[in-house]
């Protein structure tokens, strides 16, 4: 009996020990981003695309994962499954890396209270998987929007003498709203490929955001694009339309939140304002706009602390000997 007592006594103290050796974990909390619903309707944020193959191993990437027919990656960041390579030419794909950072993001998204119905992204490869890897964790379709692709200037420039296949009939795999309707359709910008400057493609991306973020909206809006797009939301959040300012609502300043803790000091990184858009606005990074009025000119504001930022060391597990 007493052996039976003592025994029950010990099973007792490993219970209590193992509470005191496994603690609950402690989650983290963020407000959410927009105080109302209202508000939240209001926001868009905008994204640039994930990390792509070429930047990290380079313009010939797909030669050196190469095996006479096969393909072979020869590193755990590229893709294991790839479309055909003849899509890939100035239309690189992401790295795994980039999906599963772009699926983070989608969980902050939805921690910070900015869940989306929708998608919108250009009709590049690499934005079409940044997208579809954020809309797979909220369960959602994606809608291609020609009118956000970046200057095609640029592409001429890169030696393409027509504009590469950005064919929708190869990506079934991806959740694609076939239904939307574009602002700009993919043959307008065929027809512009051979006499459209820079200007002229900054524009249109000025004028599609203008569009995408003005729209009435049941919940916020994610856009994901290039780094040119996020320079302009960025100067139509930081400057708006001066001459019809008078015309924006006065929002309250408290009503959107940030992610980091109030009284945490943040030091401005001057110097970036300087460098190249690639550097200024890495893979992956995002910034968000909140439309201040009711009514076309639409104004906007710059929410730049809507998502925490995604760090990591440059590194390879590569052993050297």
């Amino acid at each position: 009996m007493q052996n039976s007592k003592s025994l029950q006594k010990s099973i007792q103290i490993s219970k209590q020990d193992e509470v005191n050796v496994n603690p609950k974990m402690l989650r983290s909390f963020w407000p959410r981003c927009a105080r109302s619903s209202r508000l939240t309707a209001k926001t868009a944020i905008i994204m640039r695309s994930a990390e792509r193959v070429d930047r990290v191993f380079g313009s010939s990437w797909l030669n050196t994962e190469r095996s006479e027919d096969a393909y072979n990656a020869t590193d755990l960041n590229v893709p294991t499954d790839l479309l055909p390579p003849s899509l890939f030419s100035y239309n690189p794909p992401i790295t795994n890396i980039g999906k599963y950072s772009s699926q983070v993001v989608g969980r902050a998204l939805q921690n910070r209270g900015l869940a989306a119905k929708t998608i919108l992204c250009s009709p590049t490869l690499r934005s079409i998987q940044t997208a579809s890897a954020i809309a797979k964790v909220m369960n959602i379709k994606i809608s291609i929007e020609p009118g956000l692709l970046e200057p095609l200037e640029w592409y001429r420039k890169a030696g393409s003498v027509e504009l590469p296949n950005f064919s929708l009939e190869t990506l079934i795999m991806y959740p694609i709203e076939r239904n939307y309707k574009p602002i700009h359709s993919m043959e307008d910008l065929k027809k512009q490929y051979g006499t459209a400057k820079q200007a002229d493609c900054v524009s249109r991306i000025q004028m599609t955001l203008q569009s995408l973020c003005g729209a009435s909206n049941e919940s916020a809006v994610v856009i994901v694009a290039h780094a040119l797009t996020m320079e302009i939301a960025s100067q139509m959040g930081t400057f708006g339309d001066r001459l019809h300012s008078s015309n924006a609502d006065e929002e309250n300043d408290e009503e959107y939140t940030s992610y980091e803790v109030p009284d945490y000091k943040v030091h401005e990184d001057c110097p970036a304002q300087k460098l190249e858009l690639g550097v200024k606005y890495p893979p992956g990074s995002t910034l968000g706009l909140a439309r201040c009025n009711h009514s076309p000119p639409y104004v906007f504001r710059l929410i730049d602390d809507a998502l925490a930022p995604l760090t990591t060391t440059k590194f390879s597990t590569r052993v050297i000997l």
